[in-house]
């Protein structure tokens, strides 16, 4: 019988999937999860705790092979990857050699020419930190790894504006802060967390 897990803090599909022995786009497909997808607009990326997941029932695969020999099998779906867009006054960190740091496993190499990183990573890992340059020049970039919320909730959305560049006061200053945002992109400056402003929020944010 499929199984319902309900999503702990610092959860994500990933580390979820991994735990159950599926790829991710297996139970985030699965038909019973369909009321969740459309909860989620589509986003598997942004679960958020107390959601319920269904996860299937695994099932077995036999491979027939040749006695006195060797195979090698692989497995699929394993790792994860890690993508941002580095920048500083909308200027993008281009070119730049980079250290990141994944759960304490080092990786260097060079942004791109837009200042993205993109590397491969564990499912299961739960913070990165991401380093420009050494000594007293360095600049460190850190990340919660399965901590985003849904964009359209307050956390979500702040967690979006604070990653892009613009400020976040306190709570009763989310309104002034979504204005700001919604001016800087165009958009109708309601001070609301309307659909337009949503679907702003993941396409420049999610959609690196």
């Amino acid at each position: 019988m499929p199984n319902q897990h309900v999503v702990k803090p610092g959860e994500c599909l990933s580390s979820i999937a991994l735990d159950a022995g599926f790829f991710p786009e297996s139970i985030w497909d699965h038909e019973a999860n369909a009321e969740l997808r459309e909860a989620r607009a589509g986003n598997a990326h942004a679960l958020v705790a107390g959601d319920v997941l269904t996860i299937p029932d695994l099932s077995r695969r036999e491979h027939s092979v040749a006695i006195d020999a060797q195979h090698k099998f692989r497995r699929k779906g394993v790792p994860a990857v890690f993508r941002v867009k580095l920048e500083i006054d909308d200027e993008p960190l281009a070119n730049e050699p980079y250290l990141l740091r994944v759960d304490g496993l080092q990786t260097r190499g060079i942004t791109d020419g837009e200042g993205r990183v993109c590397e491969t990573i564990w499912p299961g890992a739960r913070e990165a930190v991401v380093t420009l340059g050494e000594g007293d020049d360095a600049i460190e970039f850190a990340f919660a790894l399965g901590e985003l919320d849904p964009a359209d909730t307050e956390r979500g959305a702040r967690q979006r504006l604070a990653s892009l560049g613009h400020a976040c006061g306190e709570a009763d200053e989310f309104a002034d802060d979504l204005r700001a945002f919604q001016a800087a992109e165009a958009l109708a400056e309601t001070g609301e967390l309307d659909d337009a402003t949503v679907a702003k929020l993941i396409e420049l944010h999610d959609g690196l």
